[in-house]
């Protein structure tokens, strides 16, 4: 619980580990969806505390029970259009 607390940005799949947000504060949060239409869950959970939610999508037709692809591109772009990081040199 304490990386969460103390963490800046959150990113991970869409899970039950996603609760231990609460134990964080007014950060980014951003989550990889494994189908195309994300559940609200995480969305109403993060604006509740504070925090700035985003998310990926995928185009597979995955589940929550199984490995899913996510686009790697598209995680950057939010990294760096959403939450404006640049890479270090």
């Amino acid at each position: 619980m304490e990386q969460f607390h103390r963490a800046s940005i959150i990113l991970g799949p869409h899970g039950a580990g996603l609760h231990l947000m609460g134990y964080s504060g007014k950060i980014d949060i951003v989550v990889l969806h494994p189908n195309r239409v994300p559940q609200n869950f995480f969305h109403t959970l993060a604006k509740g505390l504070g925090q700035r939610y985003h998310h990926v999508l995928t185009t597979d037709e995955g589940d929550q029970e199984r490995n899913f692809e996510v686009d790697l591109a598209a995680v950057e772009k939010v990294l760096r259009d959403d939450l404006k990081l640049t890479p270090k040199s």
